[in-house]
């Protein structure tokens, strides 16, 4: 059994110009992009996992066409709920807007039980084929998004210059400490 299936970059919402379903208006790239990642959610079913993450970018953007949240709820995100299996979606530098507090495509899976939805730093311990199992999540977040909780934690203003070596170095902190 596999327990636990990894997929990323999905860019789901990825535009492409050409061969465009006048229907729908989603090209047959898109669709075809689309259907591996419905395939893998199925490989996923078929070989019984326990945890189905998604590692960043599930969209191309923050915000896409509801058309393309909908076949993913119908195709990936219903199906492997129905089928037990726990699903991961960490935010990836094209799917997370640059301020924590503005709304993502990815919100939309928070409601369904089975779907955590990682947009901060976060560690899971999951128990996998009779083992405990740590897992240090970690989405993309802008240098900005870091700086702000610099400033939160240290009570202090971080000049722009310097968000780069402060992210850095609050990474490191972080991974260390867990």
């Amino acid at each position: 059994m596999h327990e636990i299936v990894c997929v990323g970059d999905v860019h789901e919402g990825l535009n492409f110009d050409f061969r465009i379903d006048p229907e729908t208006g989603i090209s047959e790239r898109a669709l075809d992009l689309h259907g591996n990642f419905a395939k893998a959610a199925q490989w996923a079913i078929e070989h019984q996992a326990s945890l189905f993450c998604i590692l960043g970018d599930l969209f191309d953007r923050a915000h896409v066409a509801p058309v393309f949240r909908e076949m993913v709820r119908k195709d990936v995100i219903e199906p492997l709920g129905a089928a037990g299996i726990e699903v991961w979606i960490l935010a990836g530098n094209h799917d997370e807007p640059r301020r924590t507090a503005r709304s993502t495509s990815l919100d939309d899976y928070r409601g369904y039980a089975h779907v955590k939805v990682f947009r901060s730093p976060k560690v899971e311990i999951r128990e996998v084929e009779g083992r405990k199992i740590g897992f240090i999540l970690i989405p993309y977040m802008h240098p900005e998004q870091v700086v702000e909780q610099v400033r939160q934690a240290l009570g202090k203003e971080v000049p722009r210059e310097l968000a780069y070596e402060a992210a850095r170095q609050t990474w490191k902190e972080w991974i260390h400490n867990r």
